[in-house]
């Protein structure tokens, strides 16, 4: 089955009142997982496939699904392009997500270059303005409204030709910020950036002008050395105001099976029994 005919399947099971009562957390369980995947956009993914079918987009919001289903807060989610191979239509269940996660009390940061996410940001930064050499220079910062009255950046160009509903206005007066400064990883022209929390944040740019190298090259390490050792290349002079971070959570497009041994069953040696009964 499909993950949006599962759903249907599990909503219309009819049990009898004993096998009801034993079923109850499982099956709201199943549900609630079912339920996420779907609002991610990933209704249409059979359930039989194994993760190394799967893109590097899918796998990213099957993760992503599950950091919606643990109900963290006071988290900074770091999103890659999350849209990555996902239809159109979907995009919508995708931001409704990221909003979900962010109203839970998070921070969510994203690099991002479809229009619809860029336009329903709270806050933007855009890098460039070209790629490689020409990149590396912080274009412009600000909500979607102010960017959007600016007419020299590629993002406000996006903009006019979008079809965008009311754009959001955050307070930002209110806000605390996570400061880099001196960034000069890969080709980062030596800039000072802030992103702030509690919002969701999109940083943009054509590619190659340098956003995974500010965001996941830069500011995962900075925030959290023990858990996202440095890149050899990554060079800032200081960072402030990520202090309150508690947790710092990466969503990318790498594999989720990595070996037999990451499988929980080897790990408390539940294995050893079940060979030994074969």
């Amino acid at each position: 089955m499909t993950v949006q005919v599962a759903r249907k399947f599990f909503r219309r099971l009819k049990l009898g009142k004993t096998a009801a009562a034993i079923a109850k957390v499982p099956l709201r369980e199943i549900q609630k997982r079912l339920k996420c995947l779907e609002d991610v956009g990933l209704g249409y993914l059979s359930l039989d496939r194994t993760l190394g079918s799967l893109s590097g987009g899918e796998a990213q919001r099957v993760r992503l699904a599950t950091q919606i289903g643990n109900q963290l807060s006071g988290a900074l989610y770091v999103l890659d392009e999350p849209t990555i191979g996902l239809h159109p239509k979907d995009i919508r269940h995708l931001q409704r997500t990221i909003e979900k996660l962010r109203d839970l009390g998070n921070t969510v940061l994203v690099v991002e270059h479809d229009p619809y996410m860029i336009e329903r940001a709270d806050y933007l930064v855009e890098l460039g303005p070209g790629a490689g050499r020409y990149g590396g220079h912080v274009v412009a910062t600000g909500t979607p409204r102010e960017l959007k009255g600016n007419p020299e950046t590629l993002t406000s160009r996006v903009f006019q030709g979008s079809q965008g509903g009311e754009l959001p206005n955050p307070d930002l007066s209110k806000c605390k910020w996570i400061q880099l400064k001196g960034v000069q990883t890969h080709n980062l022209k030596n800039i000072d950036v802030a992103f702030p929390k509690g919002l969701f944040t999109v940083v943009t740019g054509v590619s190659g002008a340098g956003k995974s190298s500010l965001v996941v090259d830069t500011l995962l390490p900075a925030i959290a050395r023990d858990q996202f050792p440095p890149p050899r290349q990554c060079k800032y002079k200081k960072i402030q105001g990520h202090r309150d971070i508690r947790r710092v959570l990466l969503v990318d497009q790498s594999p989720i099976g990595r070996s037999p041994s990451s499988c929980p069953a080897t790990y408390i040696k539940v294995f050893v029994k079940i060979r030994s009964l074969y």
